[in-house]
């Protein structure tokens, strides 16, 4: 809040009205009991307005630990790349003298850093990547223990670079996960609710994809991805085959030219 009133004092009063006093948890235990929980930190629970406050009292911790990195590379080449709770980190390191303590330092003063806003470093969800290690057996600097370097490829802010391989794999991850909030999207009932579900929930995911992975990519994959999502979008809406060949390019135009402002991924 603290935050909020610093960059958004405009708002500062409106959040107030909530988070201001303790609230509420209320859940039903296993024995079908309504039980309540009073809680002063964090936000609350079902707000949509928690990503918003999550990321302001992330940020000045983010900003302790760019200043710690630059501090040990002297300003140089030091990036933080944040999606929620989601850190990447950029930073040089020699390229020639293998005991450079460059990552176990990232990792001391990140883990100090975010604990200040009480997230927790795990080595098993972490890695480390640098591209000279693309052509090597295996990482020629000591990590922490659990730390698994990829050798392949790193991802940030959503997207991935690396080899090939690499990229093809997490463009066919996005794809596929695409397509199971897709299938369950059709199991929904409503054919209102699941066009709104499908347009906001699976097609902003993959349209984020294509910028910025998209000149990675071959077309051939982005059609596919055109072609199975257009038919899982088809049995939501419960058209025949006849009936979508006939609306299907209504279906591609934008909103204000009266279609469904659907993406030809292929064609982005």
């Amino acid at each position: 809040m603290n935050e909020l009133h610093t960059h958004f004092s405009h708002l500062y009063p409106f959040f107030a009205l909530w988070y201001d006093t303790p609230s509420d948890l209320v859940f039903r235990d296993q024995g079908c009991v309504l039980r309540k929980i009073k809680y002063e930190e964090g936000v609350q629970q079902g707000d949509v307005a928690g990503p918003l406050l999550f990321c302001l009292g992330l940020k000045p911790s983010l900003g302790r630990l760019l200043s710690d990195l630059q501090g040990k590379h002297e300003g140089k080449g030091c990036f933080i790349g944040v999606f929620m709770e989601d850190v990447s980190i950029v930073f040089l390191f020699s390229s020639t003298h293998y005991q450079d303590d460059s990552i176990l330092h990232i990792w001391k003063v990140s883990a100090a850093r975010l604990q200040e806003f009480g997230l927790t470093l795990h080595p098993g969800k972490s890695s480390v990547h640098s591209p000279l290690w693309r052509y090597m057996q295996q990482c020629p600097y000591t990590c922490l223990p659990g730390i698994v370097p990829s050798l392949t490829g790193f991802r940030l802010c959503g997207g991935a670079n690396g080899t090939a391989a690499y990229e093809r794999a997490h463009f066919q991850e996005k794809v596929d996960e695409a397509k199971a909030l897709g299938k369950a999207i059709e199991e929904y009932g409503d054919p209102r609710g699941a066009h709104l579900l499908f347009h906001f929930c699976v097609l902003p995911k993959l349209v984020y994809l294509t910028r910025i992975m998209g000149d990675m990519m071959q077309r051939a994959d982005w059609a596919a991805a055109d072609r199975e999502l257009g038919e899982s979008w088809v049995r939501v809406m419960g058209f025949s085959p006849m009936e979508w060949g006939q609306v299907s390019e209504q279906a591609y135009l934008s909103q204000y030219q009266g279609g469904l402002g659907f993406t030809h991924f292929d064609t982005v």
